[in-house]
């Protein structure tokens, strides 16, 4: 799928972002190939974030962009193996459909009745949402372009594979420094 600024979903992301609200879309988990990003995570206010492996390597599920047409993700976060709460009334098959998969193995008996491990985009895309919170509250005036360059300049750089990870992974301490001295 390709970019279209006046897709109805663009439109509306853009109007929040004019009313400076921050807006983060996964980057999809049809990778590796080229060209598979999440078209909505290309609009150029959002925050589009792809998915990094527990090894810290670029998940190989995780949608990219091309260098071709100057597209990739914002960042990446973790999304491999992600622990979260889990929603009251989803049972251990609805667990097992969730994301791409997850070990559950990692959790105790007791956990599975509260948390589940989930893999994919949509699990590191939270990460990325939590960290603007906690800039936000370190510097409630920042703008959402301001956010999105922080959280740019502070991630850690993985070389070669700007189309794939964009500026590389969220650091979310620095982005909050770096919130504190925007000041």
């Amino acid at each position: 799928m390709t970019y279209d600024p006046n897709d109805p979903v663009n439109v509306a992301t853009k109007l929040l972002t004019e009313r400076n609200i921050s807006v983060v879309f996964s980057a999809g988990n049809t990778g590796p190939g080229p060209d598979t990003l999440n078209p909505y995570a290309l609009a150029p206010w959002v925050i589009g974030v792809g998915a990094t492996d527990q090894y810290g390597e670029l998940a190989d599920f995780s949608s990219r962009g091309s260098a071709s047409r100057g597209t990739g993700p914002t960042l990446v976060a973790p999304g491999v193996n992600v622990v979260s709460l889990r929603a009251s009334g989803v049972n251990l098959s609805g667990l097992l459909n969730l994301g791409l998969g997850g070990d559950l193995s990692t959790l105790s008996l007791w956990d599975i009745l509260s948390y589940t491990v989930g893999t994919g985009t949509s699990f590191s895309a939270p990460q990325v949402t939590g960290s603007i919170a906690l800039m936000l509250e370190a510097n409630p005036l920042l703008t959402p372009a301001q956010i999105r360059n922080i959280l740019k300049q502070t991630a850690t750089p993985m070389p070669n594979q700007q189309f794939e990870v964009g500026a590389g992974m969220l650091n979310a301490y620095s982005a909050v420094q770096q919130a504190i001295s925007a000041r």
